[in-house]
């Protein structure tokens, strides 16, 4: 297909260099999920303000492939 949407969630972080991927999805021109995963963050936290927005607790990311496995 010649189009996709891409959609991400992040846990941002102070400085910016701390900013972490949480989820990526892809969809594409026909509405069909091409990935939609979430991406361990490892050893690093979720903030508590940044789970107010996306909902996605650490307990989810344990689990998750690395961003180089995705």
């Amino acid at each position: 297909t010649p189009y996709v949407a891409l959609d991400t969630e992040w846990n941002y972080g102070y400085p910016p260099s701390k900013n972490l991927l949480c989820r990526i999805s892809i969809i594409n021109d026909l509405g069909e999920v091409v990935l939609d995963t979430l991406v361990s963050h490892r050893n690093n936290q979720i903030r508590s303000s940044q789970f107010k927005l996306h909902g996605i607790p650490d307990s989810l990311l344990l689990d998750a492939p690395a961003f180089h496995e995705v």
